[in-house]
């Protein structure tokens, strides 16, 4: 004869017919290593299906990939630009792929990330003339006012490009201005200087946007951080 045991619980299971949870086993910081390395490489290879399935077993979309290189177009030359870069730098220097881009993103790669120099991606977009680029980090909420270690915004950045070399120099001033606070905006176009006092007071009537915070999982059974964690895209002086 079988004796069932019930721990007064609200289960209507009696205790011999439930199961166990299975115990989630951290990472080790040799396992996370690796799985970043891999996920490093799969961007490198613009595989997206191998970038999804490092991510969602806790790949880390903000880990530095190390010496990013490229070339940049600017006034007539070919720079070679390398500079120590997180994740999502290499991914646009291997070529803008929006639907990696917009994975990465979603999952919590910083946009405004700077490289070694403090360049951020949209910045690098305006060095070399790349008017899709810019308008693609532009609509994904890239802060136009984040400085770099020269201390030059990124509206600095075009408005340096000689038109004679990139004839679409004023397309990427127009995207950028256009990224611009309405009442920054219209007080440029009214002939108004853009004080520190005009840049704090933007910020203050501007959206939070939320972003996504990183996946953590591990070896074992996935346990998902699926909130989202807000982000202030604040003008920076």
């Amino acid at each position: 004869m079988s004796i069932e045991i019930f721990d007064g619980s609200h289960s209507d299971l009696p205790r011999t017919h439930q199961q166990a949870p299975e115990p989630v086993r951290e990472r080790s910081k040799d396992e996370q290593a690796i799985l970043d390395k891999l996920l490093i490489e799969a961007v490198a290879n613009r595989d997206l299906a191998h970038i999804r399935s490092y991510v969602e077993k806790g790949a880390n979309v903000n880990v530095s990939a190390g010496d990013v290189s490229r070339y940049i177009r600017r006034n007539g030359s070919d720079d070679y630009y390398s500079s120590n870069a997180q994740l999502i730098h290499l991914m646009y220097a291997k070529g803008l792929k929006t639907d990696i881009a917009d994975y990465l993103i979603a999952e919590g790669a910083d946009i405004d990330s700077r490289d070694a120099r403090g360049n951020t991606m949209l910045m690098l977009a305006a060095k070399t003339g790349d008017v899709a680029a810019a308008a693609y980090f532009v609509s994904k909420g890239a802060d136009v006012f984040s400085r770099n270690y020269s201390g030059e915004i990124v509206l600095d950045v075009a408005r340096n490009l000689d038109s004679g070399y990139h004839p679409n120099r004023q397309q990427i001033i127009d995207v950028l201005v256009g990224a611009l606070p309405d009442m920054l905006r219209d007080g440029m176009a009214q002939g108004n200087p853009v004080t520190p006092q005009v840049i704090a007071a933007a910020n203050e009537n501007k959206p939070e946007k939320p972003r996504v915070a990183p996946r953590t999982a591990s070896f074992g059974k996935s346990a998902q951080n699926t909130q989202p964690k807000a982000r202030g895209n604040k003008l920076n002086l």
